[in-house]
């Protein structure tokens, strides 16, 4: 899976390993994936969760595995709690709005304070969450005896 990871990250022409990445980790399987499959490669990069509140205790706990994640691997992590409640109410958004402004503006501020030049945005996060997918369902289809040549249903 490794070795498909940093296959993708080539062809594509992403230059991770040379500069710092902001990696935005909520905590869920993507992210987490995500983080993992940084550190396994060996690839520079700085987590940054935002912590909005919005599910008590859940909320805390989302971010202490991160925080946990975080030690695990070796990297720094910067936290924050951000009020949607009254970013909602001061600029009369939607909680959506709120919550992607607050987090916008904090990864922007992390990346400026620590002379990070990219983050890694959701678009990228979900390639390389496919890219994961792929390499899964390849292995699967070929452990299952299937090949490149053959089509059969799964």
């Amino acid at each position: 899976m490794l070795k498909g990871f940093q296959s993708a990250v080539n062809l594509r022409k992403w230059d991770l390993g040379l500069r710092p990445t902001l990696l935005a980790v909520s905590g869920g399987v993507d992210s987490v994936v995500m983080a993992r499959l940084f550190a396994l490669a060996g690839f520079p990069f700085v987590m940054a969760h935002m912590n909005f509140g919005l599910r008590g205790r859940e909320s805390a706990e989302d971010a202490q595995f991160v925080a946990d994640l975080a030690q695990e691997l070796g990297v720094e992590c910067i936290a924050e709690k951000g009020d949607v409640k009254g970013y909602r109410k001061r600029n009369g958004v939607s909680v959506q709005m709120a919550a992607r402004d607050l987090r916008y503006e904090f990864f922007r501020r992390v990346m400026q304070e620590r002379g990070i030049e990219r983050w890694l945005r959701r678009i990228m996060q979900m390639t390389i969450w496919n890219i994961f997918l792929s390499i899964c369902i390849e292995e699967i289809w070929m452990w299952h005896g299937g090949g490149y040549g053959r089509s059969r249903g799964m």
